[in-house]
Parts: C-alpha cells; structure tokens; sequence
C-alpha cells in the first residue's frame, strides 16, 4: 500500500481497496480529503478513537463516469500544482528578503553602507490606494476574523514566521 498523505495508525485500520475499473483511485483521494472534517465527525465528538467498518461503509461517494474522475483528478493535479509552485515560490522569496535584511544590517553596522546616502537615493513614496479599489477587489471574499494570537514576547516578524512556517498555534 502506498499512502501519499499524512496519517496516524493504531492497532485497528481499515483500508479503503477501490476497483481500479470503477474508481480512479486519485480522484477518491481528493474526494475523501475534501470531505475530512465529515468524515472525521463520524467518530462522535472525542468518544471514540477512530472510525470503524461500519462507519467508512455509510461515507457517501459519488461516482462519476472512469472518465470524468480522471479529467476531475488531473484537474485538480494541475491546480494544486500551480498553488504549491506560488506557495514555494513565496517560501523562496522571503527566504532571499531575510538574507537581504541580514546583509543590509551588517553592511550597516560595519560601516560599508552609508546610511545618508542609501536614504537620499530611496524613491519616492508610493500614493495610498484608494480603499474603494480594494472593496471592488474583494467584494466577492468572506471576511471574518482569524483571530491572530497576541504574544507580546514575540515581534512582528517571529509571530509572522511561525505563521508562515506552519506553527498550529501561530493563529487561533
């Protein structure tokens, strides 16, 4: 068996063994991952420890043609490739902006960049968007609060990096 995403195991498991005439064993993955917080509320709010055979029986699945679930599949491949090259991209980004940031700090404090004259040649501020432009930009999100954890411990950046690297308590 091969499990291509992150998993726990204990000493019961049940496997789902989908026909390869019937399922297109990808697009049954994204199905059931999409479906994750149902399926994990199967287990009764905390009471039990996992799912049994009777519960992964009842999960819905809908069956489109062999066909379809393949488009449906490589669709998403495709998608969801296209996310983690930007996610990758950004990680890559700000990962070259903090070496900048450090480089730019020891130019200073060493002397090898004059301060006065980085800041005579800085350009000029850029114009305030106007918010109107924003609400037509964003007029189709939901919004509603994340609730960011206030740590005065940490600055800015640290709360900012543990968001970005993916600290489960950096937002709650």
């Amino acid at each position: 068996a091969t499990v291509e995403c992150r998993t726990t195991c204990n000493q019961s498991l049940a496997a789902i063994e989908p026909s390869h005439r019937v399922f297109n064993h990808d697009f049954l993955a994204y199905y059931l991952e999409s479906r994750y917080l149902n399926i994990r509320g199967l287990v009764g709010d905390g009471l039990r420890d996992g799912l049994n055979l009777e519960h992964v029986r009842a999960i819905p699945t809908p069956l489109p043609t062999r066909s379809e679930q393949t488009a449906i599949a490589g669709f998403l491949d495709q998608q969801t490739a296209k996310i983690q090259a930007t996610i990758d991209r950004t990680r890559r980004q700000i990962e070259l902006l903090r070496e900048y940031r450090t480089r730019l700090v020891a130019d200073v404090v060493t002397g090898k960049l004059d301060v006065r004259e980085a800041a005579a040649n800085l350009p000029e501020a850029a114009a305030p968007v106007d918010s109107g432009d924003l609400d037509a930009v964003f007029s189709d999100f939901e919004v509603r609060d994340v609730g960011l954890r206030r740590d005065d411990n940490l600055t800015r950046d640290e709360l900012y990096d543990e968001a970005i690297n993916g600290d489960p308590n950096a937002l709650r």
